[in-house]
C-alpha cells in the first residue's frame, strides 16, 4: 500500500479514537448528571410525600377543631389532641429529608404548632365553661390565624417540592436520553473503530507476509541454484558444517555430468542447461528431500544423512537407471573427519570412476596411490576392459542389472573392514567386478530361465567360475583368476569347482562369496523377489562357518551398520 493510503488509515483510526474518547467522556458526564437528577428527584419525592402527610394532618386538625367547637365533648377534645400530635409527628420527616430551608421551616412549624396547641387548650376550656364570647375571641386570635399560617406554609412548601420533583424527573429523563444517544453513537463509532483496526491489522499482516516472502525469496536466492532449483554451493558447505559439528553419520556422493562442454559447444548452452535440469530432477527423485545440491557448473552432490557408503551406492545406481552420462564418487564420513577430508575422498572416488570408465565408485584406500597422476596406459586399458566385461555380463543377464559393480564395491568395503592393504583392496575390486565374467559362456536360456534350474542346467551354470578364471588369466591377472575360480567354494568343502574347505579357500574368494550372496539375495530375480537386508544378513549368519566365512559376514554387517537417521533402511534396501 502507498504511504498516502497508510496515512489515511491512521488518520481515520486516530479521528475515530478521539471521537470515541470524547463521547465516552460525554457519556460519563451524562451518567453522572442522570445519577444526580435521579437522586434529586428521589429527595424531592420524599419531601413531597412528607409535606403531603403534613397537609393531611393540618386538614385533620382543622376538622377536629370545628367538630369540637360545635360539640365540645371530651371525645372531641381527644380528637383535637390526637390531630395536633399527628401534625407534630410529620415534622421530623421534613427535617430529615429536606435541606437547610426545610429544616428551618420544620422548626418554625413546630413552634407554631406548639403555640396553636396552647390556643386550642384555652379554646376548649372556654367552650367547656360555655363562655362563648371568650371562645370566639381565642379562636379568632390564637387558633384560626395560626392554623391558616401553618396550612399556607405547608401548602406552599408542598407545591414547591412537587414542582422540584417534576423538574428532577424531567431532568433525569433528558439525561437518560442524552446518555442513550451517546451510547448509540459510541456503539456506531466503536464498530467503525473496530472495522478500522481490523483493516489495519489485515494490512499489517499482508505487509508482514510480503516481508517474510521477500526475506524467504532472498534467502532462497542466496542458497538456491537459479537453473535447477537445488541447494547451491553455499548451502552445501553450510550443511556439511552443521553435520560435522553435530557429529552426524552421513555419506557424500559427488556427481559429475559427463560431456557438458561438448554438448554446449555442439548444440548450444540451452541444450546443456536441459541436461543439467534433467540430472537435477533425477537426483531429487532418487534421494531424500533436500539432499541434492548443485556445487559447480557440471558438479552436483548428495548429502545423505544417516547413510553408509553402500546406501549411497544404491542411490547412485538408481540414478544411473534414470539419467545417462553421469559419474559418481562416494565417500562415507569417518569418525571425527572434517568436511574437507570427506570431500577429498569423494573427489578421489569420482576421479577413479572417470579413469576406469565406471559410473559409480566408492572410495577405497588404493585411490590414494595416484593422487593427481594419470593411470599408466596398460592399467587404464585393463580397468576399461574390466568395466566393459562386467557390463557385458550384466547386459547378458538382464535380471542382475548392476550386480557385478555392486559386488565389487561390497568387496572393497568388506576388505577395508578386514584391514587388507590398499593393493589387495584394488585387486579384489577388480576380481569382484569380473567374478561372473564366465557367464558370458553360459547360454541365455539358462541365465534367464524364470524358474529353478534342472540338475543338468545347474551343472552347466557351475562351470562359470572356471570359464571366468580362464578369461581373466588370459589378461595375465593370475591371482585374480584364482580368486574368481574359487568364489563358490565353501568352508565345509561342499562347494565347487574343486571342493576346497577352510583356509584352503583364498580369503579374497571368501569375501567375493559373501558379497555375491548378499547382493543376490537383496536383488530381484526372475524366480523370486528381493529379500530385506535384515533377512539376508540373518541367512548369512545361519550359514556362517559352513558356507560363509564368519569374519567376512561380521565385516559386511559392520559395513551395513544401522544408523539412527530417517530413510536409512530404505537406502540400505536399495543397495
Amino acid at each position: 500500500m502507498r504511504p498516502a493510503g497508510r496515512r489515511a488509515r491512521f488518520a481515520i483510526v486516530g479521528t475515530a479514537t478521539v471521537a470515541l474518547a470524547a463521547l465516552g467522556g460525554f457519556a460519563g458526564w451524562a451518567a453522572l448528571s442522570t445519577d444526580a437528577s435521579t437522586a434529586s428527584a428521589a429527595r424531592e419525592s420524599r419531601l413531597s410525600e412528607a409535606y403531603g402527610k403534613a397537609r393531611f394532618a393540618v386538614a385533620k386538625l382543622e376538622l377536629a377543631v370545628r367538630e369540637d367547637q360545635l360539640e365540645p365533648t371530651p371525645a372531641n377534645h381527644r380528637h383535637v389532641t390526637a390531630a395536633i400530635a399527628s401534625l407534630r409527628g410529620t415534622l421530623p420527616a421534613i427535617a430529615r429529608s429536606g435541606a437547610g430551608r426545610d429544616r428551618a421551616l420544620a422548626v418554625q412549624l413546630r413552634a407554631q404548632v406548639d403555640a396553636t396547641e396552647l390556643g386550642l387548650r384555652r379554646l376548649m376550656r372556654a367552650s367547656e365553661g360555655f363562655n362563648l364570647v371568650a371562645a370566639k375571641r381565642v379562636n379568632a386570635q390564637q387558633v384560626e390565624p395560626r392554623l391558616d399560617l401553618i396550612e399556607s406554609e405547608v401548602n406552599g412548601a408542598a407545591a414547591a417540592h412537587h414542582a422540584g420533583l417534576a423538574a428532577g424527573l424531567s431532568s433525569a429523563r433528558r439525561s437518560q436520553g442524552v446518555a442513550l444517544g451517546a451510547t448509540l453513537v459510541m456503539l456506531v463509532l466503536g464498530l467503525l473503530l473496530t472495522a478500522a483496526v481490523v483493516a489495519v491489522l489485515r494490512f499489517k499482516r499482508r505487509l508482514d507476509d510480503a516481508r517474510r516472502a521477500e526475506i524467504e525469496r532472498l534467502r532462497a536466492a542466496a542458497t538456491r541454484d537459479s537453473l535447477t532449483g537445488l541447494a547451491n554451493h553455499r548451502a552445501f558447505h553450510e550443511r556439511l558444517d552443521r553435520l560435522v559439528a553435530e557429529g552426524s553419520a552421513f555419506s557424500l556422493a559427488i556427481v559429475d555430468l559427463d560431456g557438458l562442454k561438448r554438448t554446449n559447444d555442439t548444440f548450444g548452452h540451452q541444450a546443456g542447461d536441459e541436461l543439467l535440469t534433467c540430472l537435477a530432477r533425477g537426483l531429487v527423485s532418487v534421494s531424500p528431500e533436500g539432499s541434492a545440491h548443485r556445487i559447480g557448473g557440471d558438479e552436483f552432490a548428495l548429502v545423505l544423512e544417516g547413510a553408509t557408503a553402500i546406501d549411497a551406492f544404491g542411490v547412485a545406481q538408481d540414478l544411473r537407471r534414470l539419467v545417462a552420462g553421469a559419474t559418481t564418487g562416494i565417500g562415507e564420513r569417518a569418525a571425527d573427519e572434517d568436511k574437507h577430508g570427506l570431500i577429498r575422498r569423494a573427489d578421489l572416488a569420482l576421479i577413479s570412476a572417470k579413469r576406469s570408465h565406471r559410473e559409480v565408485l566408492v572410495y577405497s584406500p588404493d585411490m590414494e596411490l595416484v593422487p593427481g597422476l594419470d593411470m599408466p596406459p596398460d592399467e587404464r586399458h585393463m580397468s576399461t576392459l574390466a568395466t566393459a566385461l562386467a557390463r557385458a555380463v550384466d547386459a547378458k543377464d538382464s535380471y542382475t542389472r548392476s550386480h557385478c559393480e555392486t559386488v565389487a564395491e561390497l568387496c572393497v568395503l568388506i576388505a577395508g573392514e578386514l584391514g587388507l592393504d590398499s593393493d589387495r583392496v584394488a585387486r579384489i575390486r577388480l576380481a569382484g567386478l569380473l567374478h561372473d565374467v564366465g557367464k558370458i559362456g553360459i547360454s541365455d536360456a539358462i541365465l534367464q530361465k524364470p524358474a529353478p534350474l534342472t540338475p543338468d542346467e545347474a551343472a552347466v551354470m557351475r562351470t562359470h567360475p572356471d570359464l571366468g578364471a580362464h578369461i581373466v588369466s588370459a589378461a595375465e591377472l593370475y591371482e585374480e583368476a584364482e580368486w574368481i575360480l574359487h568364489h563358490h567354494e565353501r568352508l565345509d568343502g561342499h562347494g565347487y569347482p574343486d571342493g576346497l574347505g577352510g583356509n584352503e579357500v583364498p580369503l579374497e574368494s571368501r569375501i567375493i562369496m559373501v558379497a555375491d550372496a548378499f547382493e543376490a539375495m537383496t536383488s530381484d530375480r526372475p524366480y523370486r523377489p528381493r529379500r530385506p537386508v535384515d533377512e539376508a544378513l540373518a541367512e548369512l549368519d545361519r550359514h556362517a562357518g559352513t558356507q560363509f566365512d564368519p569374519t567376512c559376514v561380521v565385516a559386511l554387517r559392520r559395513v551395513l551398520r544401522p544408523v539412527a537417521a530417517p530413510g536409512t533402511a530404505a537406502l540400505t534396501a536399495a543397495a
